[in-house]
């Protein structure tokens, strides 16, 4: 019995630009001290936007810090976009309708990977003259940001 080896898509892709197009901090007024070590809430939203006449796909990050666990008081909110030139776009990106383009499952899943190590690094530096300077964002899943989307999309 002869198995077929699945088909293998090089794909050659560069990091073009990282764009902050959001970024705030609000120290909250409340009564007990700020501390690095408090349970804060980190939302961490994606998104996925593929441009066909620059063949890129940009990653869409938003990221938010709350001090409560009922998301009322909104300390830190950032915004990036990281954008990848895909070299050889029109083998890798294929149609999907007649506006809409999708790109293979494991390539933004890379994508989303490095955008949020990158996104990671930017809210460190952001925030290195206040007290979010040791709150990080979580280790997060690309894959499961991914699922996530495609559900909220469905």
């Amino acid at each position: 019995m002869q198995h077929k080896k699945p088909n293998k898509l090089d794909i050659t892709f560069r990091l073009k630009d990282v764009v902050i197009p959001k970024y705030s901090f609000i120290a909250p007024r409340i009564s007990e001290p700020l501390t690095p070590d408090h349970q804060y809430t980190i939302e961490v939203n994606s998104g996925v936007l593929i441009e066909k006449g620059r063949k890129e796909i940009i990653i869409i990050l938003h990221i938010k810090i709350f001090y409560d666990k009922e998301k009322e008081i909104l300390i830190s909110d950032l915004g990036t976009n990281t954008i990848y030139e895909i070299e050889n776009f029109d083998k890798v990106i294929k149609k999907k309708n007649k506006n809409e383009y999708q790109a293979p499952d494991q390539l933004v899943i890379t994508l989303l990977s490095i955008a949020l190590s990158t996104t990671r690094g930017i809210m460190i530096e952001k925030n290195s003259d206040n007290f979010l300077h040791k709150v990080f964002i979580p280790v997060v899943s690309p894959k499961d940001l991914l699922a996530k989307k495609k559900k909220q999309n469905s």
